[in-house]
């Protein structure tokens, strides 16, 4: 009960930070910006959605190696987790492809190593990113307090995973007594980090252009609605706001990334409130829906199956 009272609150500051910008910047200025979208703006920008997650199927595939799992399902788990990272809090749901690689007779060891190293080469790329584009766009004192912590964290948890004792300690103390069931994380995680240092580099330039890949859906939603943005703005906000929004504030950062892409569009971009906005629920409108039209048509096609 206490657990639901706090998504409750949280998602009630999300909410409440969302009526602000409608409030602020005018209901009637977000609609017309958002009603001004060229319709092609859909089957293009999902063209670039399902190539990340083509792209990010191949980074579960080359994680896997040494399994039978081909690219075809790793991206139909990328797909199942990515649904049901977006209807949880905190994203949590993304960690259901251990449960996906298991089917596929991965031992639960491995598969819980494969998700735990590809969601921190994530995390480490785009606070990589937030961080450059602190320093690109100059941020004033307390900006910079925000993402350099979030930068120290994810390096010092990568960091920490090239010393044994370390991996060690997680086998035995995050498992603890279930560790026999998950007896193949850390010697996967050696492996992968210590052992397969090219193997390691291929995962993280792969999983650079699967970033690229889910940024360039929000410079497509940019340009068809008429506004001239850098790519490179896309990528430096969208990271800083994806850091932000892990701040346990809200659920999913709901409200909290929105507000901070409509401050630094506006500020370093030059992109005026009403857009900034328009494009960011229009980009979820477009992640939601198409995680249920997915969701909708992988759920038949195992009903026909059967």
């Amino acid at each position: 009960m206490r657990r639901h009272g706090k998504t409750l609150l949280k998602l009630g500051i999300g909410i409440a930070i969302l009526l602000y910008l409608f409030r602020r910047i005018g209901f009637a200025n977000i609609a017309a910006t958002m009603a001004s979208i060229n319709p092609i703006c859909i089957p293009v920008v999902l063209c670039a959605l399902m190539s990340a997650h083509a792209v990010h199927g191949l980074t579960l595939q080359i994680l896997a190696m040494g399994h039978s799992v081909s690219l075809g399902y790793c991206t139909l788990v990328s797909l199942r987790s990515w649904i049901w990272g977006l209807i949880t809090p905190a994203r949590a749901g993304e960690v259901s492809m251990i449960y996906y690689f298991k089917q596929a007779g991965i031992p639960l060891g491995d598969a819980t190593a494969i998700a735990f190293i590809d969601r921190l080469s994530v995390l480490i790329l785009v606070v990589i990113l937030a961080f450059s584009g602190a320093v690109f766009y100059e941020f004033d004192a307390l900006a910079w307090h925000i993402v350099l912590a979030s930068f120290v964290v994810a390096v010092l948890s990568g960091s920490l995973l090239l010393f044994r004792g370390v991996r060690g300690w997680i086998g035995r103390t995050i498992f603890g007594r279930y560790q026999e069931h998950f007896s193949g994380f850390v010697p996967r995680l050696k492996t992968t980090v210590t052992e397969q240092p090219l193997r390691l580099a291929g995962v993280m330039t792969i999983q650079f252009l699967r970033l690229l890949a889910l940024y360039a859906v929000t410079k497509l939603v940019f340009y068809f609605i008429g506004e001239n943005v850098r790519f490179l703005d896309v990528c430096l906000i969208s990271s800083i706001a994806w850091i932000i929004a892990l701040l346990p504030v809200s659920v999913n950062g709901l409200g909290i990334k929105e507000g901070v892409q409509v401050l630094l569009y506006k500020r370093y971009a030059g992109i005026d409130e009403a857009s900034a906005l328009a494009v960011a629920i229009w980009v979820g409108v477009i992640l939601y829906c198409t995680a249920f039209a997915v969701y909708g048509f992988l759920t038949i096609s195992s009903k026909k199956e059967d």
